[in-house]
């Protein structure tokens, strides 16, 4: 049940995530043409990249389950901006600083949901059917997101797609805050030593 919640959870933030990206191009197109969509979409991601570093290890003594409960919740509270500006017409700056907002929000919960998996996986054959699920997840939102964004979109509710996804992300809080997993160790390491190696490592 625990495995099932932590999985759910995570397809409504791929769902979300792929939903929000589609109406702020689209919205960003509307308003300012295809060269303004393609730099709102940058923008509107660039913080998110230089930010998950740096915050992905906040709350590092939360139990794995509510560090994801605490970052969905944080999530729709800043996708519900979106919605309500996307409804009112309101300024193509302030959507896009909006979802620049969100994504840095939830730029915690992808990591934070694999470091989660081997708490929840009761052997080595169910995290990595876990593993798999969660790939899967990644595929269905990327393909059944934009698709949905886009019909709404042409109906002319927008706003619709990032309204869902605060209640999506609502009920994803809510299931792994019910996971009940023992608090994690802090990590006594130089958190920004760690980084740079990271970048190291990656460079």
């Amino acid at each position: 049940r625990g495995m099932a919640r932590g999985l759910a959870g995570y397809a409504g933030l791929e769902l979300t995530d792929s939903m929000t990206a589609v109406t702020v191009t689209l919205y960003a197109f509307a308003g300012g043409g295809a060269t303004f969509a393609g730099l709102a979409l940058g923008f509107a991601y660039l913080p998110a990249a230089f930010a998950a570093p740096f915050i992905g290890d906040v709350g590092a003594g939360m139990s794995r389950g509510t560090r994801l409960a605490v970052s969905y919740a944080a999530t729709a509270v800043l996708l519900s901006v979106v919605t309500v500006l996307v409804l009112a017409e309101g300024p193509l700056l302030a959507v896009v600083a909006a979802a620049a907002a969100v994504n840095i929000a939830h730029s915690a919960s992808r990591p934070t949901h694999y470091a989660t998996l081997p708490q929840l996986a009761s052997s080595p054959g169910v995290l990595v059917r876990a593993n798999s699920t969660t790939s899967f997840v990644n595929g269905v939102g990327t393909f059944v997101g934009p698709a949905l964004a886009g019909v709404l979109a042409a109906a002319g509710l927008a706003w619709v797609a990032p309204g869902l996804g605060v209640v999506l992300l609502l009920g994803a809080s809510l299931a792994c805050s019910r996971l009940h997993l023992p608090a994690s160790e802090r990590d006594q390491d130089d958190e920004a030593e760690g980084i740079l190696d990271g970048l190291r490592a990656v460079g």
